[in-house]
């Protein structure tokens, strides 16, 4: 501990001392770096092919893989997720360089996404002026995962006749894989570049804190809300469901976890509401008027918390954060409402009630966080606001891409169908993004994105559910040291963000109890926000650092010797390469057949069970295809958890 201080020390004093020379802060130039893809051919064995990754410097963000008709289109979408990851991680914008890909793969086409980890090897080595020796497979999440694929022993078996080097694969992978020679799991994408890249030297993660002031006003929240249940007789309680929430409410309220104490209180609020709701409809005369006074009651509760939305502006990251959070809130309230008033229209007096006092449960949940948006925190300016909430919008239609072309596969091979019933929801949440931002709403832009992305990501990460508690635990501590690297890379740049140190709480504390499926999740979430912070802070450096080139940013270079360390000091890629060693995931190798989508569609019953607790919808059309009841809890026998309140 007391040389990972003395080494943070000397990172900053050299941050603020020597001058940055970044890599690409040149003329116009070219770097490229060949590597091994490996895949599984329709009659199931191994290949081996090269590829050679390519970027250009400065350039407009073009992406291009070639021969574009021997690539399917979730290859594609993968490596330009992977590319964008990299380039934020190193510190550069995507948007500044140019990239291709050329694969020679003799003349056979590549499907499926499990190249992406090699992808995000290859662009960040280039990025940060390092190289890799090896064979990956696997494939990338939007929370830097490393997810686990198919076929994994006919590539380890392909790689092992030509390749040199270690064989990387996904963690998930890893009872498959028991005894093999020369080949290492890596839970996240960091933690196989830092294998092939043989860089791996010490680790220095940012202690995550809450801000006391957010603390304080969850601690609040939680307490209240744990009060009114108190009065709730024990039957109502046991048959809602709730006890379990409120048991690791009141536990987390004595560790001094605020804010998942807050949470869980809600989640157990929740249950008692809508219990109760359904046990006040039994036997009435008049149900409609019940449900007309709980839709009334709603409709006031979201006015009331729409007013104090536009009365708030807040000119600090966390009030900012908060009042983005505030705003994805207020757009579930209106959904919920909406559905309320259609199901009372309708007849259907049930649906109406429940979906009314979820709605007025979502609106008061917006007021706890525009509670919370008066701590403060560091002064950002509206260009940074601005910034935000576009380099969010950006993320999230890339990973949209991404996991369209992942779910397009698999619904054609294995369900059936059209895909549409499962994209429209992220097309229609992205659209409203777009909207927002267009009409200068940061804050709901930013909440909206924010949320698509971490939804998406469950998608794309639905195969680690397939394992073990052992395999889930090691999955959640790589990502938990992932969003401590990112926290710390934040730190450096003198910014404390909030929603990644609530959401990283919540999700310990949920690992710390054996719940690993929401609590991955929760870590997930923090992931997506420190990715999108920096990805903002990548774009207002390049845009606000004099004679610094587009691709440039000072934050990336290889540290090879003492010299260049001192030369290249605000890479932050240099950074992680020689001061902080980051556990997380590697995968990544693309292929015919190689993914297995009816391994995917299979953990999504479960998946899906598990996304509907924690966004507390009972009405997504997915629970209608996937699940008998929609109300059970989480799956694997966790206790219940519901989004974030």
């Amino acid at each position: 501990m007391r040389k990972a201080r003395l080494a943070l020390a000397l990172l900053v004093a050299v941050l603020t001392i020597i001058p940055a020379a970044h890599p690409l802060a040149a003329p116009r130039g070219e770097r490229s770096v060949d590597v091994w893809m490996v895949a599984v051919t329709e009659e199931g064995g191994g290949q081996l092919f090269r590829a050679r990754i390519t970027i250009y410097y400065p350039g407009s963000g073009s992406f291009e893989v070639k021969p574009s008709f021997f690539v399917g289109s979730d290859t594609e979408a993968s490596f330009r997720l992977a590319a964008a990851l990299a380039c934020i991680v190193a510190g550069v914008d995507p948007s500044s360089i140019d990239i291709t890909v050329t694969l020679e793969t003799g003349g056979e086409r590549v499907e499926g996404p499990s190249a992406s980890i090699t992808m995000f090897s290859a662009v960040l080595s280039l990025l940060s002026s390092t190289s890799i020796r090896g064979v990956a497979t696997g494939a990338i999440s939007p929370t830097l995962l490393d997810v686990s694929v198919g076929g994994v022993d006919e590539k380890y078996r392909a790689a092992a006749t030509a390749a040199e080097g270690v064989f990387v694969y996904p963690l998930g992978n890893m009872d498959e894989m028991a005894g093999r020679s020369n080949a290492e799991p890596a839970a996240t994408a960091l933690e196989a570049y830092y294998k092939l890249s043989g860089v791996d030297e010490g680790y220095i993660g940012a202690r995550v804190e809450v801000p006391p002031g957010a603390s304080k006003v969850f601690a609040e929240s939680a307490r209240s809300d744990l009060s009114s249940i108190e009065s709730v007789d024990r039957g109502l309680l046991r048959s809602a469901g709730a006890e379990a929430a409120v048991g690791m409410a009141r536990e987390a309220l004595r560790a001094g976890k605020m804010y998942a104490a807050a949470s869980l209180a809600f989640t157990a609020k929740i249950k008692v509401l809508l219990a109760n709701v359904s046990r006040g409809l039994e036997g009435l005369p008049d149900p409609r008027s019940y449900a007309e006074r709980l839709v009334e009651e709603a409709s006031r509760a979201l006015e009331e918390a729409l007013s104090i939305y536009n009365g708030t502006n807040a000119t600090g990251l966390w009030g900012f954060e908060a009042e983005a959070a505030a705003a994805y809130r207020l757009y579930v309230a209106e959904k919920y409402l909406e559905r309320a008033r259609t199901s009372l229209d309708a007849g259907d007096y049930a649906s109406a009630a429940g979906n009314a006092t979820l709605s007025a449960a979502r609106a008061e949940t917006a007021v706890v966080w525009l509670k919370v948006s008066r701590v403060g925190g560091p002064g950002i300016t509206p260009e940074f606001q601005d910034l935000l909430a576009r380099s969010a919008l950006d993320l999230a239609e890339t990973t949209l891409a991404y996991v369209s072309a992942i779910i397009r596969q698999a619904v054609s091979e294995v369900l059936g169908g059209s895909p549409e019933i499962y994209l429209s929801e992220f097309r229609e949440m992205l659209g409203e993004a777009k909207d927002a931002y267009g009409r200068g709403d940061y804050r709901m832009a930013l909440g909206l994105a924010l949320e698509l992305i971490s939804r998406l990501a469950g998608w794309a990460e639905a195969p680690i559910y397939e394992g073990s508690k052992e395999i889930l635990a090691l999955y959640s501590r790589g990502l938990a040291s992932v969003v401590e690297t990112l926290y710390a890379l934040a730190m450096l740049r003198g910014y404390r963000p909030l929603q990644a140190s609530l959401y990283y709480e919540y999700g310990s504390f949920l690992v710390e109890k054996g719940n690993y499926t929401s609590g991955i999740a929760l870590l997930g979430m923090s992931s997506c926000e420190l990715l999108v912070l920096r990805y903002a802070m990548v774009r207002l450096a390049a845009s606000s650092v004099p004679g610094e080139a587009a691709a440039g940013s000072p934050e990336a270079g290889k540290l090879a010797t003492l010299a260049s360390a001192l030369a290249l000091a605000v890479s932050s890629i240099a950074v992680l390469t020689v001061l902080l060693k980051a556990v997380g995931g590697g995968r990544g190798s693309s292929s015919l057949r190689c993914w297995r989508p009816a391994r995917w569609v299979r953990a999504l019953p479960r998946f899906i069970q598990n996304l509907n607790n924690r966004a507390g919808d009972k009405c997504l059309k997915l629970s209608l295809l996937f699940m008998e009841d929609g109300s059970r809890g989480a799956f694997n026998g966790d206790p219940p958890c519901q989004e974030p309140g």
